[in-house]
C-alpha cells in the first residue's frame, strides 16, 4: 500500500483528500504544520507528499527544498489557491511533480497520482543516488575468453548472498559488472544503489548527523536489493566503521526510540586496485576487509584484452548510431588495428568517447583514421587526459 502524506493547514482540505485518497486504497498521513511534516521525515520516507505553498509556518517551497535534499526521489506535489505561472515554473525546477491550482479536480490529481506510482513500480528494480547509472547493453555477450571466464564468475556468484569486492582501473566497468550480478541474482527485481564518496559524505560543511541521515536512507532504500559502493577506500575511518557495524548487526537504528530496522542487502564495492593492499596499508580495517571480501573478481585494463576491444568498440558504435540516428557500418582496417595497439589509460570510458567523436565527425559510412584524435591517429604516447 503506497503511503501518501498531506501537508496543509487547511484540515478540511486535509479530510476531503485523505476520504478521496483511502477510497483508492493509498495509506494517508496528515500534518498540519511545516514543522510536524519535516520532524516525520526524519523517521518516515513517504511514497508521495502533497503539499499546500503556503503554511502557518514556512512555505511549501522550503519543504519541497529540504525533501528534495534529503531525497531527491519523492515525488512531491504542489497545491496552492494561488495561480501564480512564475511560482509554478520555480516549483518545477526544484523538483516539484506538479503544481495544482484550487479548487482541486479529484479525477486530475487522482490520475496524476496514479501515473507517478505506475511509473515508479516499472523503474522499482533500479534505484540510483547522486548519478545515472550507464548500463552498456552486450556488455558481456562477447566470447572472448576473458569475457567467458567473467561470465563464469559471475554465474556462479550472483546466485548467492555473498558480499563482492571488484577490483580494476578507473573506467573499466565495475559499475556495470556490478549490476550485472544484480540482474543475474534472486535479487533482481529489488533496488539497485550505487553510492559514491559524494552521495554518503556530502560536502565539507555537513553535519555528522546529515551523513548519519545519508546512510541509514541508503540502506533503508535498498533492503532487499544490492549496493554498489563506488571506489570504498575513499570513505573515510568513521564511514567505513559505521559500515562494517551495519554489516556485521545487518541492522539500522535510525533513533533511540525507534527499533532496529532489519536488513537484507548484499554489498558489491569497487576499488581501483586490491583490497588487501589497501588493509595492509592500514587504509580499510582487517574485519572490514573480511566481511566485504566473500568473493572478489578482478577486471584486467583493456590494453591487456587486445581480443575485447573492437568487440566494444563496435559496442558503442552501435550505441553511437541509435543516439546521433547514423547508419555507420564500422571501421577501416588501418583503424581498427590502431584501437587494438592503442593504450586506453582511460578504459571502456575513453574508448566509448573517442567513438562518440568519430561517430559525429565522419561522412562517411566507415570510421577512418582522419575522424580519430591525434594521440590515435598518430600513434603517439597517450596524452594524460582525465576522462
Amino acid at each position: 500500500m503506497e503511503k501518501i502524506l498531506i501537508i496543509d493547514d487547511d484540515v478540511d482540505m486535509c479530510f476531503l483528500l485523505e476520504k478521496l485518497l483511502t477510497r483508492k486504497g493509498y495509506q494517508v498521513i496528515q500534518k498540519h504544520t511545516g514543522e510536524m511534516a519535516l520532524e516525520y521525515l526524519e523517521y518516515v520516507t513517504p511514497d508521495l507528499i502533497i503539499c499546500d505553498l503556503r503554511l502557518d509556518d514556512m512555505d511549501g517551497i522550503s519543504i519541497l527544498k529540504k525533501v528534495k535534499k534529503k531525497n531527491a526521489a519523492i515525488p512531491f506535489i504542489i497545491i496552492t489557491a494561488y495561480d501564480d505561472i512564475e511560482m509554478s515554473l520555480n516549483a518545477i525546477k526544484l523538483g516539484a511533480l506538479e503544481y495544482i491550482t484550487k479548487p482541486i479536480l479529484p479525477e486530475e490529481i487522482l490520475s496524476i497520482i496514479q501515473n507517478t506510482f505506475k511509473k515508479n513500480k516499472t523503474n522499482k528494480g533500479l534505484v540510483i543516488s547522486g548519478q545515472s547509472l550507464n548500463v552498456m547493453n552486450q556488455y558481456f555477450s562477447c566470447n572472448t575468453e576473458y569475457l567467458k571466464k567473467i561470465n563464469t564468475q559471475i554465474s556462479l556468484v550472483a546466485p548467492t548472498n555473498y558480499n563482492i569486492v571488484l577490483c580494476g582501473e578507473s573506467g573499466i566497468g565495475k559499475k556495470a559488472l556490478a549490476y550485472e550480478i544484480h540482474k543475474r541474482s534472486k535479487r533482481s527485481s529489488m533496488p539497485f544503489m550505487v553510492i559514491t564518496h559524494d552521495d554518503l559524505c556530502g560536502n565539507c560543511n555537513e553535519t555528522h548527523a546529515g551523513i548519519e541521515e545519508n546512510r541509514f536512507r541508503f540502506f533503508e532504500k535498498a533492503n532487499g536489493g544490492t549496493i554498489f559502493f563506488h571506489n570504498i577506500k575513499e570513505l573515510p575511518t568513521n564511514i567505513l566503521n559505521d559500515l562494517l557495524s551495519i554489516i556485521k548487526t545487518k541492522s539500522i537504528k535510525k533513533s533511540e526510540l525507534l527499533k532496529k530496522i532489519e536488513l537484507d542487502v548484499r554489498i558489491i564495492i569497487s576499488s581501483t586496485d586490491f583490497l588487501w593492499i589497501a588493509m595492509l596499508a592500514g587504509k580499510i580495517h582487517e574485519n572490514l576487509f573480511y566481511h566485504l571480501n566473500d568473493f572478489s573478481i578482478e577486471l584486467l585494463p583493456l590494453r591487456s584484452r587486445k581480443d575485447d576491444i573492437l568487440h566494444f568498440a563496435n559496442h558503442f558504435l552501435q550505441k553511437a548510431n541509435e543516439k546521433m540516428q547514423r547508419k555507420m557500418r564500422g571501421f577501416t582496417p588501418e583503424v581498427e588495428t590502431i584501437l587494438k595497439n592503442y593504450t586506453w589509460p582511460g578504459n571502456l570510458r575513453e574508448l566509448e568517447k573517442i567513438i562518440n567523436k568519430a561517430v559525429m565527425l565522419t561522412n562517411d559510412n566507415v570510421v577512418g583514421v582522419n575522424e580519430l584524435p591525434i594521440e590515435l591517429n598518430k600513434k603517439s604516447k597517450p596524452l594524460s587526459i582525465v576522462y
